[in-house]
């Protein structure tokens, strides 16, 4: 571990790693230590961030099953550890137009709005049934925001192209649903049109990508098979 960049993010395999240090833009510096016990033990602070790959997978098996005062031995120490700043602008979950979203949470209207016609169609079809049409999710929950939500506002598109390629496994953890993987049945160029389209509406519209963040680490997907 590098001692220096300690906890400030990088890369597990193809996803992207946050920052978790206490820093308040880059990191989770602006994260209550309740939200932050919360997020350990559940994978969901909604307006802040809901666990993806990896991490879901951790809370799921591991993080949810532990004491709360591990839980809270763990939020201490990620308290201790110093502050370190990054290149964003903003916090991460602060991204999105939370006021729309809201407005529609759990419907399962058409997309309004801007970004491809491609993108626009497979959010149509793909996620708005879940997440709304203007990425509100449900108002239960069980489905996340796609505002206000730190994957859709990371400087990289590389967690947004993955859930898409991958889903989400949640295991039910607080009611969270898991999400389909579509990576079997969308071809490249429908990945990166969909995570661009998310990545321009719902989060930092800057870091959408022309193509999808897996081809650009050297890890080219085959053709989508079709039964």
């Amino acid at each position: 571990m590098d001692e220096d960049h300690k906890l400030a993010g990088g890369t597990a395999g193809i996803w992207h790693a946050f920052n978790i240090t206490s820093d308040k833009i880059a990191g989770v510096g602006g994260w209550s230590n309740e939200e932050l016990s919360r997020f350990l033990k559940t994978g969901v602070v909604p307006g802040k961030a809901y666990a993806g790959g990896p991490t879901a997978e951790t809370v799921m098996n591991r993080l949810q099953h532990l004491s709360d005062d591990d839980i809270q031995a763990i939020v201490a120490y990620l308290r201790d550890v110093p502050a370190q700043p990054g290149d964003e602008k903003q916090p991460r979950f602060s991204w999105g137009n939370a006021a729309a979203a809201d407005g529609d949470a759990g419907t399962e209207g058409m997309t309004q709005g801007s970004g491809t016609a491609t993108g626009d169609d497979l959010y149509r079809s793909l996620c708005s049934t879940c997440h709304g049409a203007n990425g509100g999710g449900s108002s239960d929950g069980s489905y996340p925001s796609l505002t206000r939500n730190s994957t859709p506002g990371a400087a990289t598109p590389a967690d947004v192209v993955m859930t898409i390629l991958e889903g989400v496994k949640a295991g039910d953890v607080a009611g969270r649903q898991s999400m389909a993987a579509f990576g079997g049945w969308l071809d490249d160029g429908q990945v990166a049109a969909l995570a661009n389209y998310v990545t321009v509406r719902f989060g930092i519209p800057t870091s959408a990508s022309p193509r999808p963040m897996y081809a650009r680490c050297g890890q080219e997907r085959q053709p989508a098979r079709r039964s």
